[in-house]
């Protein structure tokens, strides 16, 4: 099987055992108008944001202790911020979801949900 038909678990069960790192996949895309959901407002979640800013998309960042950082630009009104733990029905309508979190903090249930 091609490395690009197989699972991300796979390919990085594949890394971890013989070292090979997996390719970035980049991808440009016009967020412009539209809704983004970062779903973690922590270091990860911040960085992630920080490359949305310049894109003109409607940002929204999802957080029950989200950093100082996303706190000033929701002051700021650069984001609208939720703080609270992410539901399912959040990610709805979304043109594109950053799941910056931990597994198992309610990261594969959104993943599942309807779009």
């Amino acid at each position: 099987m091609r490395a690009s038909r197989r699972s991300y678990r796979a390919r990085m069960t594949e890394e971890s055992v013989t070292g090979m790192q997996a390719r970035p996949y980049l991808l440009a895309w016009r967020l412009e108008g539209r809704r983004v959901v970062v779903i973690g407002g922590g270091n990860i979640g911040t960085a992630k944001v920080e490359t949305l800013l310049g894109t003109g998309a409607d940002i929204v960042v999802i957080d029950p202790t989200p950093s100082d950082r996303v706190r000033e630009l929701a002051g700021q009104h650069r984001v609208r911020l939720r703080v609270r733990t992410a539901r399912p029905t959040d990610v709805v309508r979304a043109a594109l979801v950053v799941a910056a979190r931990r597994r198992g903090r309610g990261r594969d249930d959104l993943a599942r949900a309807p779009r």
